[in-house]
């Protein structure tokens, strides 16, 4: 999951723009890394997405690229999920919040120590 909040990408969140972000975040990090098959953007600026998208498509991103990196790829996680959730209800295994105690200031801390 990529995330392309300004404030995320860069040290001065007024300096991250779209294009930047397209070119040194997503493009080049990530895509050409590790594939977009293996990417999901998440972006917490709605209002500059489609400005995203457009910069990406304008690029050689493929339909089919921006379909994956925009909710495609996030779908056959999900799928296999709830595939596991049905499995442990149906073996009996209690959910999370049921086995751990709460609040989670009860829980063990990490003395940083490794």
């Amino acid at each position: 999951m990529i995330n392309v909040a300004p404030s995320f990408i860069s040290d001065n969140a007024d300096d991250a723009d779209v294009k930047g972000v397209a070119t040194e975040h997503v493009d080049w990090h990530f895509a050409k890394v590790i594939g977009a098959a293996h990417v999901e953007i998440k972006d917490s600026m709605f209002s500059k997405y489609p400005a995203l998208i457009a910069e990406l498509l304008s690029r050689i991103w493929s339909g089919r690229g921006l379909v994956e990196t925009t909710g495609g790829n996030l779908l056959p996680v999900l799928a296999g999920t709830r595939h596991v959730a049905a499995q442990m209800q149906r073996e009996g295994v209690p959910p999370a919040s049921e086995i751990h105690d709460k609040p989670s200031a009860k829980l063990p801390m990490h003395d940083g120590e490794l």
